[in-house]
């Protein structure tokens, strides 16, 4: 099953986080809660589906294959890492849109002309690219889904009251 139907289709339950994804999330100071609701830790080609679900069947090989090139740029993903996605603001669904953290960024050198006065050559510049987002889909903002416990301490700190009816998932606490 493809992520769009995957995440169209998925009841949302706590989610499996390697342990040095969820230390890694702590040294941030970031909420467990937050953490579970809306972290997914990757591996091996899980990735692919991710992160170019939506490169169409014109660019994939008669078979459906991803082409090659698509293949080889990502390959760095397959070191496993975190995805993170939250809910759609429009409709209140989970998120097609998120992004991959790998354990090992893809690095390039990008070619910049030299700009001394002597024009002599071309710079090289090492980059890095530490996240990455769907290939072809326009950024959207990330809206996390939330717990009751932190979405109450939200509320109390701007003085303002929670809705009379709220429905809780018992299995996320969301």
């Amino acid at each position: 099953m493809k992520i769009k139907e995957q995440l169209n289709e998925k009841t949302y339950s706590i989610n499996h986080i390697e342990p040095d994804v969820l230390a890694e999330w702590r040294s941030c100071g970031v909420d467990d809660d937050l953490t579970r609701l809306n972290v997914l830790s990757l591996s091996g080609t899980a990735h692919y589906e991710y992160l170019l679900w939506a490169i169409p069947r014109s660019q994939r090989r008669n078979d459906g294959r991803l082409r090659d090139k698509w293949l080889n740029r990502y390959d760095h993903c397959n070191h496993g890492g975190w995805w993170c996605s939250g809910i759609d603001v429009l409709t209140g669904e989970p998120a097609v849109w998120g992004q991959f953290k790998p354990k090992q960024p893809y690095r390039y050198i990008k070619k910049e002309q030299n700009t001394d006065s002597k024009g002599f050559g071309d710079k090289r510049q090492p980059k890095t690219i530490k996240y990455e987002a769907p290939v072809r889909v326009p950024t959207e903002i990330y809206a996390l889904r939330v717990s009751l416990r932190i979405w109450s301490k939200i509320a109390k700190l701007n003085n303002v009251p929670l809705p009379d009816f709220i429905q809780i998932d018992p299995q996320t606490g969301e």
